[in-house]
């Protein structure tokens, strides 16, 4: 499965990155991208499977990506968990609404959680 990783903390992106390459057994790719710009290219040049994607991102934040997703019709064709610190109802709702499959807060995330949430 080909993932890409969408976080601007370099250090939570390395811990994704270690997580699902070696640890789950579900990456055969893993990309990283630091910013949303970064995000939008890596979808168009690797066809992820799975975006794992933070909200607030610099040059085009969380938001922008799934809007970029649902103009190009590739939000049909992929898993997005949205991964954010933030937790009011509006943003989980607007993310929702463009069309992420779950919203997770990122202290909240496991493995065992993405993993049991991805399609068979």
């Amino acid at each position: 499965m080909k993932i890409l990783i969408a976080e601007d903390d370099p250090l939570l992106c390395k811990a994704y990155q270690k997580m699902f390459s070696s640890a789950t057994g579900i990456a055969e790719d893993v990309v990283l991208a630091k910013n949303g710009k970064e995000a939008i290219d890596a979808i168009e040049s690797n066809s992820p499977q799975l975006i794992l994607l933070d909200l607030m991102m610099p040059e085009v934040d969380g938001f922008g990506v799934l809007e970029h997703l649902n103009s190009n019709g590739k939000i049909d064709e992929v898993t997005v968990f949205v991964l954010s610190n933030l937790s009011n109802d509006s943003d989980r709702e607007k993310a929702m609404k463009l069309g992420a499959t779950d919203y997770i807060i990122k202290s909240n995330v496991t493995t065992k959680m993405i993993k049991n949430l991805l399609p068979v």
